[in-house]
């Protein structure tokens, strides 16, 4: 009887060498990646080329010394430009965009004490109202000048220029009103001295019309800052004194709406009474008549404005025109009974034609 063949137990075979050395392999790769992030390759990589830099062969010429020719050694400022071409590229593009221009500041002046400023303000206007006191024509100039003087932000010196420059206008004003530039003769057709008065003239104007402009805005600017109220009754005062001692000159109306601002409030006070005493004497004074008729044309458009609620004084000033005094005849709307003797008829002059034309 033939026997059965027994069954083989399958058994696990026994670990290789080579398995327990994968499993080793494997935990060494890990602890190598683990630690791989941790290392810093730019800077190996800078102490590996700052190491080669020694074996660098030296560009330098050779120097022949005592008959025999040796290499000289490159020198640290070498080595120093060598890093500097190498680290180039990264400092333009690291440092360079965190780094601001830095602006140089220019150091300020220490601003000096009011007196010490009012004290300059006092000898420069001296200094310039001497100058074209004394010689007008040659320092047109100094008209300029003395207008930046008053552009400062101190009272006293605003009221210092103001009262200086009226002075000056008061002595410089001619007799006649300055026509503008473009209304005469060319200038090449003129004598020197002929432009030189022209050219003072046209100073003087301008100069003259900042000055009027001056003293509308400070004649209207009351409150705020302190001191403004003296410069309006200074600026006022000003304009008075102008308009009757030269109410020929330019930039009258300017001069005649100042005073009738002043008018046409209802509470008086001095500077009223400067404005209303400076037209009286306008009126009183006047020759020629047009002066009044620009003063009386103001008036009349403040009292309409106004709705003709204005004080008692505005009306008496018109009692002071000369038209009232001076004109003796009878009239009224149809007719005019003039005196005896201007009826009588003067005998006629005979005139030439050009005579009369002329």
């Amino acid at each position: 009887m033939a026997s059965r063949p027994s069954k083989k137990r399958k058994l696990t075979p026994p670990q290789s060498d080579d398995e327990g050395d994968s499993r080793s392999n494997a935990k060494i790769e890990k602890a190598f990646f683990h630690n791989a992030a941790k290392w810093d390759l730019l800077e190996d990589q800078y102490k590996a080329r700052k190491g080669k830099k020694k074996e660098k062969e030296s560009t330098r010429l050779p120097v022949k010394l005592d008959g025999r020719i040796q290499a000289v050694a490159p020198t640290p400022a070498d080595e120093k430009e060598s890093d500097e071409d190498w680290l180039g590229n990264e400092d333009d593009g690291s440092e360079g965009e965190d780094e601001e221009p830095k602006m140089e500041q220019k150091p300020q002046a220490p601003q000096k004490p009011v007196k010490e400023q009012i004290r300059e303000a006092k000898e420069e206007l001296a200094k310039l109202a001497l100058i074209l006191n004394e010689e007008p024509y040659e320092n047109a100039g100094a008209f300029k000048a003395l207008t930046k003087i008053g552009d400062s932000r101190i009272p006293a010196v605003i009221t210092l220029s103001l009262v200086t420059r009226l002075a000056v206008y008061k002595d410089l004003i001619p007799g006649y009103r300055i026509r503008p530039a473009s209304e005469g003769a060319s200038e090449g057709k003129l004598s020197k001295e002929v432009r030189v008065i022209r050219s003072f003239e046209q100073a003087l104007v301008s100069s003259y019309q900042a000055y009027v402009k001056e003293l509308a805005q400070y004649a209207k600017n009351k409150g705020g800052q302190p001191g403004m109220d003296n410069i309006s009754s200074v600026a006022i005062m000003c304009a008075s004194t102008l308009l009757t001692t030269h109410p020929h000159f330019n930039f009258r109306s300017d001069l005649i709406n100042i005073l009738v601002w002043k008018l046409s409030s209802r509470r008086t006070d001095k500077d009223f009474e400067k404005a209303l005493e400076a037209l009286t004497t306008l009126f009183r004074e006047d020759d020629e008549g047009r002066p009044s008729f620009e003063a009386v044309s103001t008036l009349c458009r403040m009292m309409k404005a106004k709705n003709y609620v204005v004080h008692e004084k505005i009306l008496s000033l018109f009692l002071h025109l000369r038209l009232l005094t001076e004109f003796s005849g009878t009239a009224s709307q149809d007719s005019v009974d003039l005196p005896m003797e201007s009826r009588k008829k003067q005998k006629k002059v005979f005139r030439t034609k050009r005579e009369r034309k002329q």
